[in-house]
């Protein structure tokens, strides 16, 4: 069986399994609909992602957000947004863009552990990106370039060689 598209919604899939059930969790507090993102990769171009529509999945106490797709100039965007209070990992969100241009598809997710709700601060987080090439090989593996070392980012932080993202909500 093929592994879904990539999105937030993937991570909140591979993820819902460690969170707790969301009987009686509150609505989160850091990722709002409208919120303006930028993520920002060392040497790289700086990205904007709007925070969509909520979304909760049966079972799990993530909440996706996704916005419509939009276009930049001849590129198709989806923006994806994913957030899970503190629970059975630590609190986080996760941040990312689908991007299809001239028939190749890219993406990437930036994935911050305990996130704070404070207008133009910068966050470090751990950035995965799937090329056109892993899209081109199989959407399993463009899954696998997007999750490869998550969860042991979410339980011990970044470890040496990570290449990391700047995530600062700007609206």
């Amino acid at each position: 069986m093929k592994k879904p598209i990539l999105s937030a919604l993937l991570l909140g899939s591979l993820l819902a399994s460690c969170a707790p059930s969301m009987a009686g969790a509150g609505a989160p507090t850091v990722v709002a609909p409208g919120q303006i993102w930028t993520v920002d990769v060392s040497g790289g171009a700086v990205s904007t992602v709007t925070v969509g529509a909520a979304k909760r999945r049966d079972g799990s106490q993530i909440v996706t957000y996704v916005s419509p797709l939009h276009a930049d100039g001849a590129a198709s965007i989806e923006d994806n947004v994913g957030y899970a209070p503190a629970g059975a990992m630590p609190e986080f969100m996760v941040v990312g863009q689908t991007r299809v241009d001239a028939g190749k598809k890219t993406a990437f997710t930036c994935l911050l552990r305990n996130p704070v709700d404070t207008l133009n601060r910068p966050e470090i987080g751990l950035y995965r990106f799937a090329s056109a090439d892993d899209f081109a090989k199989s959407e399993d593996k463009a899954v696998d370039s997007l999750t490869d070392g998550i969860l042991s980012y979410l339980e011990g932080g970044p470890t040496a060689g990570d290449t990391t993202c700047t995530l600062t909500r700007v609206k």
